[in-house]
């Protein structure tokens, strides 16, 4: 009988637009946040899965995760709640190594946007159980002994100390994380690895950018394009968007909601953060959406870490 595998800590992100982990080879890993129940009755099998998605099959259910869900009209997880999705998200992560057939987890750090919330406290905690699942045909038992539920921007913080990116370690400095769905930011206080709740900045993600476009889409083609799809098409650079065959190039629009899109950050932050201006040493910019914020980053102020998208994982991998 193999014996089990012990894992000293697994760090999971399971996002509103992506679900984000770091694999057994300490290799960044994401898919898309998109879930499509399969049914009894639907004609689909572990064949048929493309490579960046992952069919789930736990309690006599199975689900597909990832971009092949996108485009078999599957539901976007920032749609609800991410916190009460995370015991189907982090299945795609969970692995053991060959020979194993057992992962015992010893620790489970998870980011969640704010560890106060007792509703998505206790989603994150429950998940600390034993569980059979497939995934891909696959058959993988584990237990998770403790899940650490930890506040977005922390684990940033840690590894850009790590990294000593701060010019001002010495002062208040701050955090950023961006994505699809929203975004939040956190002072923290020199010598303190806690975010100041009190400095808590809510904003909106890329979806703020999204909109902008469709409102001026359905303006120009009379049509109501899919938000989810603009996003696809800023991130992959293209600025397209296809309706009935024809090719629509959105990149003028984009270029003016990105900017609206920084200064709603920046005067956000600004007006919370005011008080703490004088003292005020830089703000890291994380996430998936700190790539479209060069331009406000060009201000010292501000940074943008290698690999942001991942970068609040990095520091939770200890």
């Amino acid at each position: 009988m193999a014996e089990k595998d012990i894992i000293k800590c697994h760090v999971a992100d399971p996002g509103n637009r992506y679900d984000k982990w770091i694999d057994r080879n300490g290799q960044t890993k994401a898919c898309l946040s998109v879930i499509k129940p399969i049914e009894d009755y639907d004609n689909f099998s572990v064949e048929d899965v493309h490579k960046d998605s992952y069919l789930i099959e736990i309690d006599g259910d199975r689900y597909l995760i990832g971009r092949q869900a996108q485009l078999m009209g599957g539901s976007p997880v920032f749609n609800g709640n991410k916190c009460e999705k995370a015991d189907l998200l982090i299945l795609t992560g969970i692995d053991t190594n060959y020979g194993s057939d057992f992962a015992d987890i010893e620790k489970l750090n998870i980011c969640l946007p704010d560890s106060r919330n007792e509703t998505n406290l206790k989603y994150l905690q429950a998940l600390a159980v034993e569980r059979t699942f497939k995934r891909n045909g696959r058959v993988i038992r584990y237990r998770i002994r403790k899940v650490n539920a930890v506040d977005e921007t922390r684990g940033a913080y840690i590894q850009a100390h790590k990294e000593k990116i701060f010019k001002y370690p010495g002062r208040v400095n701050g955090v950023v994380t961006l994505g699809g769905h929203d975004g939040i930011a956190y002072l923290y206080q020199p010598g303190s690895s806690k975010p100041d709740y009190g400095s808590k900045v809510q904003m909106p993600g890329t979806i703020f950018i999204a909109e902008k476009i469709t409102s001026a889409l359905s303006a120009q083609a009379h049509f109501s394009p899919k938000p989810e799809v603009i996003m696809d098409a800023i991130a992959e650079n293209n600025y397209t968007y296809i309706h009935n065959g024809q090719e629509i190039d959105f990149k003028k629009h984009f270029m003016r909601a990105r900017a609206a899109y920084q200064e709603e950050i920046k005067g956000r932050l600004k007006t919370k953060w005011a008080n703490y201006r004088g003292n005020l040493g830089q703000i890291l910019v994380i996430g998936g959406t700190a790539h479209l914020m060069q331009d406000m980053c060009a201000n010292p102020l501000y940074v943008i870490p290698l690999d942001p998208q991942f970068y609040d994982l990095k520091g939770l991998n200890t």
